[in-house]
């Protein structure tokens, strides 16, 4: 059985939860392994909780192997992305070039599935695996893996930033903004955020000769400058070195316009991973004063118990900076690198202070990757791990914040939200 839930949950308004699975469903999908979910937690009268398939991909034409997190409309219609199937087999693998899709909301009847875009893996792109964004008027934002620019990295594609927008008669339309060229302008685009009309985002690689001559990764601005034209800018590109190396996880803004991040590798040189570059990973800030960004190294993971291989996204809650490592935080694990943590940043007046809230044994979780943490109205933190659990395919859980005894300090206990 797989599962695989390489996803953020997502909220709607009724305090349901969503998210996404990359493998499981369709047991006749994928050599019986499945093609990937959309699923839905909530709580039944008895305060435990239910999980419902919504939809259950079936490969190829449908899409397959949906990632990243899901996005609502103003009338909490889903969207997202797959990074396989649809229409279009001449990609990687000949599985199809990825495909954008909506799950329309139906009180009385099922939800209702529906393809927006089938990628054909050319100068289109090919590969969204990363969270859209909705502009609140009929527009969608995001960004593809590889595609773009034919003659980039064998052919493949370096990445696009794209735009699809729902038109007059229903359809949607694509639009690239941006193509990835390789070079100085980064390669293989891993996500983007909306900030004053200008597109922000990262690209995992790119940027420089470092990091086994691909480059070690860039901060980017897309700005528009005249209809159907957009700019790039590179805000930040990595060395390597003490700033880190390889992004796989999107960008936060602060309410100045300063971003945050974390790289899966570089920082402590002290440190390594299993045939890693150079460094067990950082989060990050890239901030603005007038129109020169500057980067800032917050935190540099050591290896040790604060974990390494920062690879999920970082969120704001009450002022501090939440995420996970993949692995790090104890001696189980992938030849005793460890399953895994869930962190806090703390910011001091010596500067940001990292403190482990709960460290993973395989058992209760494992390798939490591309999924960051979520919070809900009870402050209480819930999040995904991609393997370990009950059944070893990944499941969902939840940190609930311990209220503190006269002798003890507060502790976050996890406690499953799906058994």
């Amino acid at each position: 059985m797989v599962a695989l839930p390489y996803t953020t949950l997502v909220q709607d308004h009724r305090g349901a939860w969503y998210g996404l699975t990359t493998g499981g469903g369709n047991q006749g999908c994928n050599g019986g392994n499945g093609c990937g979910t959309v699923f839905m937690l909530t709580h039944n009268s008895s305060g435990h909780w239910v999980h419902t398939v919504l939809y259950r991909f079936k490969g190829q034409h449908d899409g397959w192997a949906p990632q990243g997190a899901l996005v609502f409309d103003a009338e909490d219609n889903l969207f997202g992305a797959t990074s396989l199937g649809g229409r279009n087999s001449a990609c990687t693998y000949v599985l199809g070039c990825g495909t954008i899709f909506e799950l329309q909301r139906n009180e009385k009847k099922p939800w209702t599935k529906m393809t927006l875009y089938n990628f054909a893996g050319g100068t289109d792109g090919q590969g969204p695996n990363n969270p859209l964004i909705w502009d609140g008027r009929n527009k969608l934002y995001g960004s593809t893996y590889f595609g773009g620019v034919d003659s980039c990295y064998a052919g493949v594609g370096c990445g696009t930033v794209f735009e699809l927008k729902r038109t007059r008669e229903g359809r949607w339309a694509e639009r690239v903004l941006y193509r990835f060229t390789g070079s100085a302008d980064g390669m293989f685009a891993q996500g983007i955020s909306r900030n004053a009309g200008s597109l922000y985002g990262f690209t995992e690689s790119g940027g420089g000769s470092g990091c086994y001559g691909l480059g070690c990764g860039t901060v980017f601005e897309l700005t528009p400058s005249s209809p159907g034209v957009w700019v790039e800018s590179i805000l930040y590109s990595f060395t390597g070195a003490t700033d880190g190396a390889f992004l796989n996880a999107g960008l936060l803004f602060d309410g100045k316009g300063n971003l945050y991040g974390t790289a899966m590798q570089g920082g402590d040189q002290n440190c390594t991973v299993r045939g890693g570059y150079g460094g067990c990973g950082t989060v990050f800030t890239v901030g603005h004063s007038g129109n020169t960004w500057t980067q800032s190294v917050l935190y540099a993971f050591s290896g040790g118990a604060d974990g390494i291989i920062p690879e999920a996204p970082i969120t704001w809650h009450d002022g501090n900076l939440y995420g996970m490592t993949s692995e790090g935080g104890g001696d189980g694990c992938y030849a005793g690198y460890g399953c895994g943590t869930v962190f806090e940043l703390k910011q001091s007046r010596t500067g940001w202070q990292e403190s482990i809230l709960y460290t993973f044994d395989g058992h209760d979780g494992e390798l939490p990757l591309r999924g960051g943490v979520s919070f809900d109205q009870r402050g209480d933190l819930l999040g995904t791990t991609s393997n370990g659990g009950s059944y070893t395919a990944g499941n969902v859980f939840k940190l609930r914040l311990q209220a503190p005894s006269p002798k003890s300090n507060s502790t976050l206990r996890e406690t499953p939200a799906v058994p």
